[in-house]
């Protein structure tokens, strides 16, 4: 039976979506997080708007899974605001703050946010956000930047955060 619910689920954002906003609801509200998950992939490819409301819910859902993918969705439906990208910046899982980083970049609140998780305990998430910092950030961000260089001891991020300092240094 999960199976067919996950199935029906994932249906429903290819079909047309003012014809299936009651069935999307019903299934983001679906106890099962892999239905949940299914009907958040189904929202993003429907483009329904009218479902903003249990997405929200769901990027708040510490269950990594479900929040980032609720967080993408929302990113993709451009409905992802203040309060629920800032709670997505600070979720106990690295996956739900990448998610947010990447809805941002290249957004003048994305450089911010960036230069924030710069010093995130994540060596992962410190690399995405000097990519980020790499490809939009300014030179008002070179001296956070360099700080943050000189404390990092993860090679990957020291790489990362060296490629942001030449990439805005020759902007």
């Amino acid at each position: 039976m999960l199976g067919v619910r996950c199935a029906v689920a994932a249906a429903l954002g290819r079909i047309s979506p003012r014809a299936t906003e009651p069935l999307l609801r019903r299934a983001l509200a679906d106890p099962d997080p892999w239905v949940q998950v299914a009907a958040i992939e189904a929202a993003e490819k429907s483009g329904l708007d009218q479902v903003t409301e249990p997405l929200e819910l769901l990027a708040a859902s510490p269950d990594g899974l479900r929040a980032a993918s609720a967080v993408r969705a929302l990113a993709a439906l451009n409905r992802l605001g203040g309060p629920v990208l800032e709670a997505a910046a600070r979720h106990r899982d690295p996956e739900v703050i990448k998610e947010a980083l990447l809805a941002r970049a290249g957004r003048p609140e994305g450089s911010r946010l960036a230069l924030e998780l710069l010093a995130h305990r994540r060596w992962e998430v410190r690399i995405l956000a000097g990519r980020v910092l790499a490809a939009s950030g300014g030179k008002d961000c070179l001296a956070q930047i360099s700080s943050a260089l000189e404390s990092e001891a993860n090679p990957l991020a020291r790489e990362a955060l060296s490629e942001a300092l030449e990439a805005i240094s020759a902007r």
